[in-house]
């Protein structure tokens, strides 16, 4: 299959404004971004970031922002994207489930997920993409310096 799963992500992504609260209080990061992430049969691999957190861990809205909601994608876990004004996308996935099941604007601290219970080298942890233009670079950034803007405390 020729179709990224970042590609499917995107057509998920919406719109919304603002920035303050952290996505979480304290994440270590498990893997490190790639700026050439690995294939697997034409499919894109690793395009973003994994950070341990403990099962159960809230999801916040770091600013107003559109919610989009998507569920169980193999790898991915159902996830959401957060999406401000400018079209910037944030990705988070591997969340247990959604606190809404369907697009929705939120203020800045809303919970908008809860991390799932499913490891990763023995961790719970969240996977976070971040795109800064999705309409002119369908190519994921780090989300680590946008998480740390956000104020949550990064441990390597």
């Amino acid at each position: 299959m020729k179709k990224t799963l970042t590609m499917a992500l995107m057509a998920t992504a919406v719109t919304a404004s603002c920035l303050a609260a952290p996505v979480v209080p304290e994440a270590k990061v498990l893997h490190n971004f790639f700026k050439q992430p690995a294939q697997v049969d034409n499919v894109r691999i690793m395009t973003g970031v994994d950070f341990a957190v403990p099962a159960g861990t809230k999801i916040v809205a770091p600013e107003v922002a559109l919610i989009g909601y998507g569920n169980d994608i193999p790898g991915f876990g159902t996830y959401v994207t957060i999406t401000n004004k400018e079209g910037k996308v944030l990705i988070i996935a591997n969340l247990e489930r959604p606190l809404a099941q369907k697009p929705v604007a939120v203020k800045e601290g809303t919970v908008i997920g809860v991390v799932s219970k499913r490891t990763r080298q023995g961790k719970s942890y969240f996977h976070a993409e971040y795109f800064e233009d999705v309409k002119k670079n369908p190519n994921p950034s780090d989300p680590t310096p946008v998480l740390k803007a956000y104020g949550t405390k990064i441990k390597k």
